[in-house]
């Protein structure tokens, strides 16, 4: 019974030491002010980073997307969540001939998005 104990401790112990380490690690990444090094060996790699997360989609026809990537392909298709879509749409004024620029917005929970339509990716501004 007591050798149970002691092999139950020394396992907890351990699992211990390995928190406390990761911990170390990560209070020395933050206190030297330096990222960890990231494997980047070709551009969707980046878009691979920011997955799970939030990001920026600049679109053709003058609409931006921010939205939760959650899933996309080498063609730049892409799955997002929460999507903010904003449409900026020119008008001109039939009297005076000025542009009149407006915004149309509207929230989608899933929406797929069609690579050929993308212009850049980036993490929300």
């Amino acid at each position: 019974m007591e050798t149970q104990v002691k092999k139950l401790l020394k396992k907890q112990l351990k699992e211990e030491k390995k928190k406390l380490e990761s911990l170390r690690r990560q209070r020395n990444i933050l206190l030297n002010d330096k990222l960890p090094p990231i494997d980047v060996k070709e551009p969707l790699d980046l878009i691979k980073l920011s997955l799970e997360e939030r990001i920026y989609v600049k679109m053709r026809n003058e609409r931006e997307l921010r939205g939760k990537l959650h899933a996309f392909d080498q063609h730049l298709n892409m799955v997002l969540g929460d999507v903010e879509e904003i449409i900026n749409i020119v008008e001109i004024d039939e009297e005076t001939y000025e542009e009149i620029y407006r915004q149309k917005k509207r929230t989608i929970q899933m929406l797929f998005v069609r690579g050929d339509g993308v212009i850049l990716v980036s993490p929300p501004t």
